[in-house]
């Protein structure tokens, strides 16, 4: 009865306490796919002579670069604080000298994160056993709102790294199709992809389109919270880590999406999501493209807190 008045207060569509149970039993219980597992002091050793020392990775996110790098295409919704960036970055940049794949590494971000993912990128990898930067500031192109700016960033040829925000990729949509199809593009980073949690959205046609027409090798959803209401929020990051299971809409929201129609006091009907059917099989469907894991996950390998 609780979640109910709060989802009532809160005007959310799903009203009914089996949104919760979605919550929990996705957002919970399904963190870790049994192809994730501690690395080896080899891996750990490995992985970290990328990385400056100030940007050294704890095992846990050697783990979760590992497993980026196997899985190629994944939701990582690792709880707020655990390093999503280091983790996708880490695979995307470790994955260029692994697999020697030719295009852009695109990263789709909010508006206000563009210059911070390029801060964080260009201070974070060196060549193992050097001082020097894996990547530079003249590596990483940041689209900017200024039209004259953006069209001459779209006259030359894309380069290794291109940031944008969503607002710009709904903008020039047709413009950075043709930008980025001149070297193509192998990994994109959709940072904050609850940006897109409504499959009606122009945000995440426009994302799809991109994952349908580069085919990138990788393609990473991060999100601290994929699920927030009901399975819906769900599908339309799970249709870009893993389209040839989730590829239709309508397939999934019929087997797994519970509704009713009621009818106003004015007569007008109105579609409402009651529950949710098959939630155990979605969990199996979706284990090796869903990584979640909470602070008490890895709390023995973070740092104490100093009060």
């Amino acid at each position: 009865a609780y979640w109910t008045r709060l989802f009532m207060l809160r005007g959310v569509q799903a009203l009914q306490p089996a949104s919760e149970e979605v919550v929990v039993r996705l957002a919970s219980r399904v963190r870790v796919p049994p192809g994730i597992a501690e690395p080896t002091a080899g891996d750990v050793e490995s992985t970290r002579k990328w990385f400056y020392e100030n940007y050294t990775p704890r095992p846990y996110q050697v783990a979760g670069i590992l497993y980026l790098m196997k899985a190629r295409q994944l939701i990582l919704a690792d709880t707020t604080g655990l390093g999503k960036t280091v983790q996708a970055m880490g695979a995307a940049v470790l994955s260029c000298f692994v697999e020697k794949a030719a295009g852009t590494v695109l990263v789709v971000c909010p508006a206000g994160l563009r210059w911070q993912w390029r801060d964080e990128m260009c201070r974070m990898f060196r060549h193992p056993g050097t001082e020097d930067p894996i990547i530079t500031t003249e590596m990483v192109t940041v689209i900017e709102a200024a039209p004259a700016f953006r069209k001459v960033i779209y006259s030359r040829k894309p380069t290794e790294f291109v940031i944008l925000n969503y607002e710009i990729l709904l903008k020039d949509a047709a413009k950075i199709t043709e930008y980025l199809s001149k070297v193509g593009v192998r990994t994109i980073i959709f940072d904050e992809s609850s940006r897109f949690r409504n499959p009606n959205t122009a945000t995440f046609r426009q994302a799809l389109f991109l994952r349908k027409a580069f085919k990138p090798r990788q393609v990473f959803c991060l999100n601290a919270t994929p699920i927030e209401n009901n399975l819906i929020d769900l599908w339309s990051q799970l249709a870009l880590v893993a389209p040839e299971i989730f590829a239709r809409f309508r397939d999934f929201d019929a087997r797994y999406v519970r509704r009713i129609v009621l009818t106003t006091q004015s007569g007008r009907k109105v579609d409402k999501i009651v529950g949710h059917n098959h939630v155990d099989e979605v969990k199996a469907l979706i284990k090796d493209r869903y990584v979640r894991r909470a602070y008490k996950d890895v709390d023995e390998q973070l740092p104490d807190v100093v009060v």
